[in-house]
């Protein structure tokens, strides 16, 4: 209840303000999205019956650290790779892997949407309650 109340109330602030970042993304036809490397390797690994992994070893590194939403992502997986290094930076669009998903495997990548939201929920819900007390400490 927290979290939807402080995301609600910072969307009544975008539309009573004029500015409303709504009526800027509703008024695009489109809004082209990139998957990230690591999130088309986790997914490729995800489905391998054989294991790609050598050792057991489940990190995936690319040649940069993960941006805050891959970093979510790759933790949020329910096969348990290793959190990856972080720059922890808002990339805008990207997305997760849903290429050659077939109808069993649509579920996947919908638990993931939804525990990605709730990670960032709650990101933004903790960063408002430090904002507010530092306020009422000031």
């Amino acid at each position: 209840m927290q979290i939807s109340s402080t995301l609600h109330a910072s969307v009544d602030h975008d539309l009573t303000s004029g500015n409303s970042i709504r009526s800027s993304l509703v008024s695009r036809k489109a809004i082209p999205t990139r998957l990230h490397a690591e999130l088309q390797i986790a997914s490729r690994f995800s489905r391998d019956k054989h294991g790609l992994f050598v050792d057991g070893d489940r990190y995936i590194g690319c040649g940069k650290p993960a941006c805050y939403y891959c970093y979510d992502w790759i933790c949020f997986l329910r096969h348990l790779y290793v959190p990856p290094a972080t720059h922890h930076r808002i990339i805008p669009c990207c997305r997760g892997p849903d290429n050659d998903i077939n109808e069993a495997g649509v579920a996947v990548p919908e638990d993931m949407y939804k525990k990605s939201c709730g990670g960032l929920n709650q990101d933004i819900l903790d960063l408002l309650s430090i904002e507010i007390a530092r306020k009422h400490t000031a």
